[in-house]
């Protein structure tokens, strides 16, 4: 093979020949993201573009393209022995179309179809708090709206945020996934249970809401309406399609 035919060779497919899978995607599924091939790895940070073909393990700072991949599985080898074994390992992919093109025709990876041993605890993780610091939500308004998720998925453990909506579903967080898990609904927040206003205030997500109560908190705005955090199939906000 020729040193572009070699450059061509999907990542994905590479990744998935040797037994890793994908944790989770991002951006549309351009983004894929593994526990690191190349090290020990329990946060999913080896990102893959899979439109450019390119991969970067954030826990070591180092990236490039399948040839430099190949390099770093084996060694930090010669091209020469990196070429010959990208060959070697191509001949043995399964027949049929790529992995990413079948992925990618089947839809985003989807948790509630994989997710295992599901348990929803009330907020004390240390690490999800101190992901919620980092996007300037106090620890009080994370407790008060959110709960601690945890899940297995091919035998690996995770935790996350996750915020319930009204038909028992949630949506689910942390630094390296976004998604959910059951029924796609609202998740309606109400300021009193027995008084009834004529408006309401709309958020695309729940990270907004949060994000308005602590400026609710901190005295930045008023906050004089129930709330209604959209969680619509399209997930756009609902203004947009009024």
């Amino acid at each position: 093979m020729s040193f572009y035919e070699l450059k061509e060779i999907p990542i994905t497919d590479l990744l998935t020949h040797l037994g890793h899978r994908p944790v989770s995607r991002a951006k549309g599924g351009r983004q894929w993201f593994y526990h690191s091939p190349l090290r020990e790895d329990n946060n999913a940070s080896f990102c893959v573009s899979s439109d450019k073909n390119l991969w970067y393990d954030f826990g070591t700072s180092r990236g490039g393209n399948v040839i430099d991949l190949a390099r770093a599985l084996n060694g930090d080898c010669s091209f020469k022995v990196a070429a010959s074994w990208l060959e070697e390992q191509r001949r043995g992919f399964k027949q049929g179309p790529p992995l990413a093109a079948s992925l990618v025709s089947n839809g985003p990876l989807r948790p509630d179809t994989e997710m295992e041993n599901i348990q929803v605890l009330p907020l004390t993780n240390k690490a999800l708090i101190g992901y919620l610091w980092s996007r300037g939500i106090p620890a009080e308004i994370g407790r008060r709206y959110c709960k601690e998720v945890q899940y297995d998925v091919r035998d690996r453990h995770f935790f996350a945020l996750c915020f319930m909506n009204i038909l028992g579903g949630m949506e689910i967080r942390n630094p390296f996934f976004k998604g959910s898990f059951g029924v796609k609904a609202p998740s309606v927040i109400t300021l009193s249970k027995s008084e009834r206003t004529p408006s309401c205030c709309v958020f695309e997500g729940f990270m907004d809401f949060l994000s308005y109560q602590t400026c609710d908190q901190s005295g930045s705005q008023g906050l004089h309406h129930p709330q209604f955090d959209q969680h619509g199939p399209e997930d756009r906000p609902l203004h947009s399609s009024l």
